[in-house]
């Protein structure tokens, strides 16, 4: 991510440089492009816009909002968030999520380093739909993880279709953190992480913090069911 000026409008924006092998590959670059127009058509004060997509010597990047703030991972404390603070984020981001999942859009990669916490402390999630639209299948590509393992579906992982119900799994882990400051699933090399993601089951949020009703540690571990039918099947 690159921080420039929009010389025409007299704006900072932050650039997105698109991968070369997908510049270099015309059908997918042109699917790219109609796919980012429909993130683009997003309109939501929690979801950061797309501008446009850009070429200058054959360099394709993306031109989006840029957020002066800290990203969530640096601006939530290492242990756990107050409740209040917690239920604005949390219904901030179930908001945004809810917004793109009616547009037909997933995020794929939603963690704590893909949302803005700006300067008035209001939640801003960044890179909807770009896992999706930079073709991300399976596991890997070019050798890197898709999605981050520690927020990484049980469906990711297995390399399996994503739909909405991985963002809410995403979000789900996302939310366990902020409120038990513990992840879910912690082990210390990446494929024990995912075997643990597959089989095990989170602790009770109960045994990290006490004033916890039982709806809401009810409702995180049902975001956080393995199987993704089990899941909550909308964001509400």
């Amino acid at each position: 991510m690159y921080l420039a000026e929009d010389t025409s409008l007299k704006r900072k924006v932050a650039l997105k440089v698109l991968p070369p092998e997908m510049a270099a590959d015309p059908e997918r670059l042109a699917r790219f492009k109609r796919e980012a127009e429909s993130v683009a058509a997003l309109n939501h004060p929690n979801i950061v816009t797309i501008y446009s997509v850009e070429e200058v010597d054959s360099l394709h990047f993306l031109t989006m909002e840029y957020v002066e703030g800290k990203t969530l991972s640096e601006a939530v404390p290492d242990n756990r968030l107050p409740l209040q603070r917690f239920f604005e984020i949390g219904i901030a981001l179930a908001d945004a999520l809810s917004t793109a999942h009616e547009k037909g859009i997933i995020h794929r990669d939603l963690k704590p380093r893909n949302v803005m916490v700006d300067r008035d402390g209001r939640i801003r999630v960044l890179d909807f739909g770009l896992a999706k639209l930079a073709g991300e299948h399976g596991l890997t590509q070019t050798g890197a993880t898709v999605g981050t393992p520690f927020y990484m579906s049980p469906e990711q992982a297995r390399g399996k279709k994503v739909d909405y119900r991985s963002d809410i799994w995403s979000l789900g882990a996302m939310l366990y953190e902020m409120l038990s400051g513990e992840k879910p699933f912690i082990k210390n090399h990446e494929q024990a992480l995912i075997f643990s993601i597959l089989n095990d089951a989170p602790k009770q949020i109960s045994s990290f913090r006490l004033n916890i009703t039982i709806n809401i540690e009810h409702a995180l571990l049902k975001a956080l069911e393995q199987d993704a039918a089990k899941r909550y099947q909308v964001v509400k």
